[in-house]
């Protein structure tokens, strides 16, 4: 997703950070998680986790050779003159004016990011407390199913911004878009609680990005993980600051 405030590179990791005023949250229901920068990574980033500044959609695009364009297309996006689902319906043309294919997609993305460490462990041990996982992300849905077929990941609800649509020889040919915004994560998450039966003050949600920050204050466990963005800091009830998210289970109520 394009991100309207830039994360710096972690120079000096710590198991995790508390953030001050973190208040008691007696049972998690849900946890619920953005996607890139949180369950996956760059490894061959120039920081450790320049990945954060940098989606799959600029990747892809990278990998295409379309950058040029798409910083004009993000400082449009960043002026305002149009929405985040615009700006995704742009990106996909962009994209198949370049030639992405399916084949292509797969290597892009299985060639430069990885699973971020301890999410199996992660997942395993939710699963095990009976808690149910979400992934709500303005992100790609091929994008995670060429993950969750290479580690075995499986979620409860899956709620992504775009699912792109490819022909029978594996040319582009559009997507399934969705507004999840920064707005559109909360109405998401609603959603989901209304489906389980659940208030929003039982749910953890984790995040990295300045579209997470608006979600992020109304749940009851708002996780920052690997940023130096201060606004989804502050938001945070603790922040991981090193690369095992598995950290998360130390800070979830027994």
């Amino acid at each position: 997703m394009v991100e309207k405030q830039a994360d710096a590179g972690v120079a000096n990791v710590q198991k995790t950070a508390p953030i001050a005023g973190t208040h008691k949250v007696h049972q998690i229901n849900l946890a619920a998680f953005d996607f890139e920068g949180t369950l996956i990574y760059s490894p061959d980033s120039k920081s450790a986790w320049e990945f954060v500044k940098k989606s799959t959609w600029e990747l892809i695009g990278g990998a295409l050779g379309a950058e040029a364009e798409r910083i004009k297309m993000r400082d449009a996006f960043l002026r305002g003159e149009f929405d985040y689902i615009t700006w995704i319906s742009k990106s996909i043309d962009n994209f198949k004016r370049h030639g992405l294919t399916k084949q292509m997609l797969e290597d892009i993305i299985t060639n430069h990011t990885e699973i971020m460490p301890g999410t199996k462990e992660l997942f395993n041990e939710l699963r095990s407390k009976g808690i149910k996982i979400a992934i709500i992300s303005g992100g790609i849905k091929n994008v995670y199913d060429i993950f969750a077929e290479k580690y075995g990941i499986t979620v409860d609800y899956l709620n992504m911004a775009t699912e792109l649509t490819f022909d029978r020889k594996g040319r582009l040919t559009g997507g399934i878009m969705t507004n999840i915004d920064d707005k559109g994560k909360v109405t998401v998450l609603q959603n989901i609680c209304h489906e389980m039966g659940i208030s929003k003050s039982q749910v953890c949600y984790v995040g990295d990005a300045s579209n997470d920050i608006r979600i992020m204050g109304v749940v009851g466990l708002p996780v920052a993980i690997n940023t130096m963005n201060d606004a989804v800091r502050s938001a945070a009830s603790f922040v991981i600051e090193d690369k095992d998210i598995s950290g998360i289970l130390r800070h979830l109520p027994q």
